[in-house]
């Protein structure tokens, strides 16, 4: 393989790693919110409308908050964040930020969804 073939490969692999390092957070509430970007040494206000996302650049990490709730999250690249209609922030791996339901109520362990038993 060649020098430039090389280099252009690293190029490629580069450019499609760049979007994955982001933090994604993104408005699900009807209001309009600022985030609170803390980096430690700087912190970074940034108004996100209802609906939209936001790319936020923490290659080392940083802390997240919505400005009219006092918490932080800790963000790492490639995380994804969202803001509820609560105007809380919360990880889209959370079952709240994704909406899925696991029983059909809270504390159901799922033995009573109508399924079909194996017994």
């Amino acid at each position: 393989m060649s020098v430039k073939s090389i280099a252009m490969m690293f190029g490629v692999l580069t450019l499609s790693a760049g979007p994955a390092l982001a933090i994604t957070v993104s408005n699900q509430d009807q209001r309009e919110h600022t985030l609170t970007v803390d980096r430690g040494v700087e912190e970074k206000d940034t108004k996100i409308v209802p609906g939209a996302s936001l790319k936020v650049d923490c290659p080392d990490g940083c802390s997240l908050r919505v400005r009219t709730v006092g918490y932080d999250r800790p963000a790492e690249p490639g995380d994804r964040l969202v803001i509820r209609e609560d105007g809380l922030l919360h990880y889209a791996s959370d079952d709240l930020a994704t909406g899925s339901v696991q029983g059909s109520q809270a504390g159901d362990t799922g033995e009573k969804t109508g399924r079909a038993s194996s017994k």
